[in-house]
């Protein structure tokens, strides 16, 4: 039983890091403004943390956002690339999960 008491914690401080790290990168997100270029990065930290606490449904994974926020931030093709990858790989982990 104390075995399982320690479990339970630690998966509550997981929780808890996943949302310290989430809102931190939602409110970057917002901060830098969705059409600013840098919200790439931002965006693309938000997919990486989500998947790996398997809560991409966090996210906003529209596509037609998504690819609108492609052509604001003028990515190259490797970029956009990258964001649907990442969206993918994330939205498989859920589905997985």
């Amino acid at each position: 039983m104390w075995h399982r008491k320690i479990n339970c914690v630690a998966y509550q401080e997981l929780i808890d890091f996943f949302l310290f790290l989430f809102c931190s990168l939602n409110s970057l997100f917002h901060g830098v403004g969705k059409t600013n270029p840098l919200a790439y990065h931002v965006y693309t930290g938000m997919l990486r943390v989500a998947a790996k606490y398997e809560n991409i449904d966090q996210v906003v994974t529209d596509l037609d956002k998504v690819k609108k926020w492609t052509i604001q931030w003028e990515l190259n093709r490797d970029r956009i690339n990258n964001v649907y990858r990442l969206l993918y790989e994330g939205l498989k982990e859920s589905k997985h999960g």
